[in-house]
């Protein structure tokens, strides 16, 4: 009896972002929402023409506690995009990551004040796709593998309730491991317990700085 009341009090994750939340779909205590191609950078973007940071919101707020949102964002700026804005604003690499994340937490912040608990889904370690969007100045694997980690190191440092998957699924070199590779630029299910426990762990303390 007791196991089943816990069951029933535990917070649901909503999952919602990318196209690195589609491994959570159908997985126990998560509940998938959309999956769009959304960037980091663009989510405070009211003028964007896809409106993804309108309809992640709108999503938010039919988030109740216990219930939790994990947002995903910040894979398709490195892939596609960091490079690009740093070559064209000649500014260094780390200045266009500062104020992709800025422009991060600026919208988990539009969250908070409504009301939701929000916590960011880590980005993965590079991978391996070519340019098949045919996209100006895109890194090669090298560049790759120092962009994410550099997001991911200025990420855990920065944002608030960053799920870091990055340090437990990347080779010495920066790329995801094959083993838990799904696609060329994605990590598989087998990660999914990887941020349950993280998850796990965020959510208690939370709860517990919120007691205090």
């Amino acid at each position: 009896m007791m196991k089943s009341v816990t069951l029933l009090e535990a917070p649901r994750i909503h999952v919602i972002g990318d196209s690195h939340t589609v491994i959570f779909k159908d997985k126990p205590g998560f509940v998938f929402h959309e999956n769009m191609k959304c960037t980091a950078y663009n989510l405070v973007n009211h003028e964007s023409k896809n409106g993804f940071g309108k309809r992640i919101a709108k999503a938010a707020r039919r988030v109740k506690p216990p219930d939790v949102l994990l947002l995903s964002a910040g894979e398709i700026d490195c892939r596609l995009h960091v490079l690009k804005a740093s070559i064209e604003k000649n500014v260094p690499i780390e200045a266009v990551i500062l104020v992709t994340l800025q422009r991060l937490m600026k919208f988990m912040l539009q969250l908070e004040v409504k009301g939701t608990h929000v916590f960011v889904l880590g980005i993965p370690p590079a991978g391996w796709q070519g340019n098949v969007y045919n996209i100006a100045h895109y890194p090669t694997r090298e560049q790759h593998a120092a962009i994410y980690k550099t997001f991911n190191d200025m990420a855990r440092q920065m944002v608030p309730w960053y799920v870091d998957i990055y340090s437990k699924t990347s080779t010495a070199d920066g790329f995801m491991q094959a083993e838990l590779a799904q696609d060329e630029c994605h990590l598989g299910p087998a990660v999914v317990p990887v941020v349950q426990a993280i998850m796990n762990e965020y959510i208690t303390m939370r709860k517990w700085i919120n007691e205090v």
